[in-house]
């Protein structure tokens, strides 16, 4: 007898369309965290960022913080940091694609 539920089991309480929407915010947090973590290891402040992206500082606090995370404005903002955003779709056999690209 298991004592404690585990994500799965909380999971298989929702309905699927419920799932997806949970999976995508928690994506969406995910990514706010890891944009400004990536942001700073850079030593770069959302002001600089706002000035390399030719946007608004409160456009990148938006960024960072879920509001607007579209491929493009993410992209823009891997450019602005000197890096380039690489999308890829991971299947259950293990194989991997590139979204952009040859």
């Amino acid at each position: 007898m298991r004592l404690k539920k585990t994500t799965a089991d909380y999971m298989s309480e929702f309905t699927p369309t419920d799932r997806e929407g949970i999976i995508q915010e928690k994506n969406a947090l995910l990514a706010q965290i890891r944009l400004e973590q990536i942001r700073k290891k850079r030593c770069v402040t959302q002001k600089s960022m706002a000035e390399r992206m030719r946007v608004s500082q409160p456009r990148v606090s938006q960024t960072e913080n879920g509001l607007d995370l579209r491929i493009t404005t993410i992209d823009q903002y891997a450019s602005a940091l000197g890096g380039r955003l690489i999308v890829e779709i991971e299947f259950p056999d293990g194989a991997v694609e590139p979204v952009f690209g040859p």
